[in-house]
């Protein structure tokens, strides 16, 4: 029988001495291993399972817990050798094989550890140049299971373009390290990287950048899948940009500072190249979400197809985040509010098909301030259209509003240079209620029908230097407004060239007036319009208070005009019912200038001529009109007056100038001169027999008095300055007296005049009875004085008391003379005055050298020349 207490002494000594030998054997292993034959052993063991060639300084052996191989300045190389940086750079490295594999003799590691390392990933081109070397610094790695073609779990942290930890991946990876294929490769990750400052990044880049980031950081994450026997990489990503602010070179605009974030799946064959993003959500500063989607070949570097799509697009944000955006922008468009977007796209950097959609429904639309759209009203933009080489656009498009259906063609736009020339057709559309989208026009009620046709040449970037063909025809276009503004049946077209352009059978209504208008534009030497103006009878009061209407109801700069004093003064000139006959003009305009070459029309049974150069455009501005007067009745004039101030026919020709800009001190500066004369009429507002009669010396005119002053002709020569028109020779013959005057009327109506009066022969014997027959008594000085409408008859006070002693005594011989004297004769102009006034010749006034000289710098012979043969060929 055993003795079991004993056996269990035996066996507890033997247990305890068995722990110290195996203790102490494998304790000494260490110093038994040969160095350099381990060094060899895990070299190889290296290179048999990863391919990659591998060198470290120092290298020890640790057996508790487990047995651990530890390698101080650890590197790891390509086979080829073909590069200077290696793979893997560690400070320390721990290798822990499984105990399994190295019984039967295929050492496997279970676990290696890295630590401080560095790894540079060479990315090379199809053939084998280097693209960019990846770096990842201070990174630390676990790889668990390390055996080939079998799951790898891993798990790393590094920094990665920061002095801070801003990378980690985790997950498993299978693949062949001898033969590595990425196709082969099988992976499942998650992933973090970033925040990466963008200055950064694109140093790191190098190479030409179209943007220069200024600040800014990204950041990537996501999920890598990549499953056996499928050559697709799945890639599920979140990436997020924050503050950034960049610029396009040269220019040194900066933009907002702005946050963008994306989420995306890639799917990438790695076989074909073909690369797939679906599901693709990005939200921006200026709107979103954006849904995208992309279909792209890697190895053709080729877009099969990139949809993009957004319901909430904010236009007015939009330019100060994407700076290119701005570029593309006519100057003075102006954008608020939101748009739908759709866009799609097809081929490579060659050439581009893009097709898109963007519905501006919602969009408040502003061109300088000409015109503006609301939100709520229906825009649509489409486009048909390829991009080559990246910068040139050629295509067609097209846009809808309201009514209005336009179709363009781009027959060349690049997007670098701005230089572009594009044709635009519209349909025949009614503007019917358009009056909301012009500021201008907002008080009208707009219709009628409008037909356009544009081409255009040149930099979108600068409109004023381009060159534009346009045909834009009026179909019966109206618009009136509230305050009674009325503009109708404004019918005809324009051409608008590069070289000249016209005006075709114009025809359009203000009021009561109807015109009609051609005209030529002529841009050699400069650009300036040449018209004809042709209307059968204006009412002009009532194109007065039209004009004046529309510029109130336009808010036209024209309102600041005194309208109230123009009516008032037109009133009392012209009567309720009285019309402009037959009237006809042509005006010549560029710059600074304006040339009235003819302006004629028939009024009150006579006619009047006038022509006028406004010139702004040299250093001391100018202006010249000439005029003539032809048997105007001053009666019918003033046929809607009460008391009108003078009646007869009026003839007249003179030339009047100013020196100096067309401002409130026109009136100031004005100078003329000229010739004037009245038949067969009365001064209505002064009775000069009354007024003779209030001397007492002949008093017994009184019974002549009359109230009003009734002549045969009066005539004489005037000049104009100082606010006053003035006269040295002005002549009355009348039934009863003739007289010689001179003086002045002031343009607020004042008169102050002194007058020689000379009584015919039967007056005079019954002042004077002893008068000889056929003699006159004067001259009689007396003074008129005061406002035109009531001014007063007075003595002279210097001359009347000669003139009384010398009636008194008798003295005929020194205030009389014979009945028939000869009419004071004008002295004739010196060389000088015929250059600047007006001369009469056959009845028809002469134009002054300067105005002559004036139509011949504006061109407007080749306008008579056009017209002349508008007119041969309508013949």
């Amino acid at each position: 029988m055993f003795n079991i207490p004993r056996l269990k002494k035996i066996l507890l000594f033997t247990s305890v001495c068995a722990s110290i030998f195996i203790l102490a054997l494998f304790s000494s292993i260490p110093l038994l291993i040969r160095s350099q034959y381990l060094e060899e052993f895990v070299t190889k063991a290296i290179q048999n399972q990863s391919g990659y060639l591998s060198s470290f300084q120092g290298l020890r052996v640790s057996f508790f817990p487990t047995p651990v191989l530890h390698i101080e300045s650890f590197e790891l190389k390509p086979e080829d050798g073909n590069t200077t940086l290696p793979l893997v750079r560690a400070d320390k490295a721990a290798f822990r094989p499984s105990l399994f594999s190295l019984l039967i003799g295929k050492p496997e590691l279970a676990h290696v550890v890295l630590n401080h390392m560095d790894i540079h990933y060479t990315w090379r081109s199809k053939d084998g140049k280097v693209v960019k070397t990846v770096s990842l610094k201070d990174a630390n790695l676990d790889l668990w299971n390390i055996r080939e073609s079998h799951p790898i779990r891993f798990r790393l942290k590094g920094k990665f373009l920061s002095g801070l930890e801003n990378v980690e991946l985790e997950g498993t990876f299978e693949s062949d390290f001898k033969n590595f294929r990425m196709k082969d490769l099988i992976v499942k990750s998650e992933f973090s990287i970033g925040p990466v400052e963008l200055v950064h990044l694109a140093g790191w880049w190098g190479g030409a950048l179209p943007l220069e980031f200024q600040k800014g950081t990204g950041s990537f994450s996501g999920t890598v899948l990549k499953k056996e026997g499928s050559s697709e990489l799945v890639l599920d990503g979140k990436f997020n940009v924050q503050d950034l602010v960049y610029r396009i070179p040269p220019k040194p605009v900066s933009s907002l500072l702005g946050n963008y974030q994306s989420k995306f799946q890639v799917t990438i064959d790695l076989a074909s190249g073909a690369l797939a993003i679906r599901n693709g959500i990005l939200i921006a500063p200026f709107g979103g979400p954006f849904d995208f989607e992309l279909r792209f070949n890697m190895f053709k570097f080729f877009v099969e197809e990139i949809l993009i799509k957004s319901k909430e697009v904010r236009l007015d944000t939009l330019p100060p985040y994407l700076l290119s955006f701005t570029e593309l922008l006519p100057v003075n468009l102006g954008f608020s509010g939101h748009s739908q977007i759709d866009f799609y796209g097809k081929g490579g950097p060659g050439l581009l098909t893009i097709n898109s959609r963007m519905d501006l429904t919602g969009t408040t639309l502003n061109y300088s301030k000409y015109f503006s759209k609301p939100s709520g009203t229906p825009l649509f933009l489409k486009s048909d259209l390829k991009l080559l080489g990246g910068k040139v656009l050629r295509g067609n498009f097209s846009l809808e509003f309201e009514q209005a259906s336009m179709k363009g063609s781009i027959v060349n736009l690049d997007l670098v240079s701005g230089e572009c020339e594009v044709t635009i057709l519209t349909n025949k559309f009614t503007i019917d209620g358009w009056q909301q989208y012009f500021p201008t026009l907002r008080q009208f009620a707009l219709s009628g029908g409008v037909k356009v046709l544009t081409s255009f040449k040149g930099n979108y970037r600068f409109l004023d230097q381009a060159r534009f063909m346009n045909n834009v025809t009026f179909d019966h276009l109206a618009a009136g407004a509230a305050n009674g503004a009325q503009l109708g049946n404004l019918s005809g077209s324009i051409d608008f060239g590069p070289i000249d352009s016209e005006l075709h059978h114009i025809r359009f209504d203000i009021g009561n007036t109807p015109f009609t208008l051609e005209g030529k534009m002529l841009r050699s030497p400069d650009s300036r319009w040449l018209v004809n103006l042709q209307s059968s009878a204006i009412d002009l009061r009532d194109l007065v208070s039209q004009l004046r209407k529309i510029s109130e109801a336009t808010q036209w700069e024209g309102g600041r005009l005194n309208w109230d004093s123009i009516e008032t003064r037109l009133t009392q000139v012209v009567g309720a019912d009285e019309t402009l006959e037959r009237f006809a003009t042509q005006v010549a305009w560029s710059k600074d200038r304006i040339l009235i070459p003819e302006l004629n029309f028939n009024a009150f049974d006579g006619s009047v001529t006038m022509r006028a150069d406004f010139n702004q455009s040299t250093s001391s501005p100018r202006s010249l009109i000439d005029f003539q007067v032809d048997r105007i009745s001053l009666a019918r004039m003033q046929a809607g007056h009460e008391q009108p101030l003078l009646q007869g026919n009026l003839f007249g020709v003179g030339t009047v100038t100013s020196e100096g800009p067309l401002d409130g001190g026109w009136l100031e500066r004005l100078k003329g001169r000229g010739s004037i004369s009245v038949t067969n009429g009365e001064l209505r507002s002064v009775d000069i027999l009354g007024g003779l009669s209030e001397i007492a010396e002949l008093a017994s005119l009184k019974s002549f008095e009359s109230g009003v002053t009734r002549f045969s002709d009066v005539r004489g020569d005037f000049g104009v300055g100082n606010r006053k028109v003035t006269t040295e020779n002005l002549f009355l013959v009348s039934e009863d007296f003739e007289i010689q005057a001179a003086g002045d009327l002031n343009f607020d109506g004042n008169l102050n005049f002194r007058l020689s009066v000379f009584l015919s022969p039967p007056l005079s014997q019954r002042i004077a009875p002893g008068l000889g027959e056929n003699m006159r008594l004067g001259p009689i000085p007396i003074l008129i004085v005061g406002p035109i409408t009531k001014p007063a008859v007075r003595k002279d006070p210097m001359l009347i008391g000669t003139f009384a002693q010398q009636l008194l005594q008798q003295q005929f011989s020194k205030i009389a003379s014979r009945f028939v004297p000869t009419p004071p004769q004008n002295e004739k102009p010196s060389s000088q005055e015929q250059h600047e006034t007006t001369s009469t010749e056959g009845g028809k006034p002469k134009r002054p050298q300067s105005m002559e000289q004036a139509l011949v710098d504006s061109g407007f012979s080749l306008l008579e020349n056009f017209f002349s043969q508008k007119k041969t060929s309508s013949s």
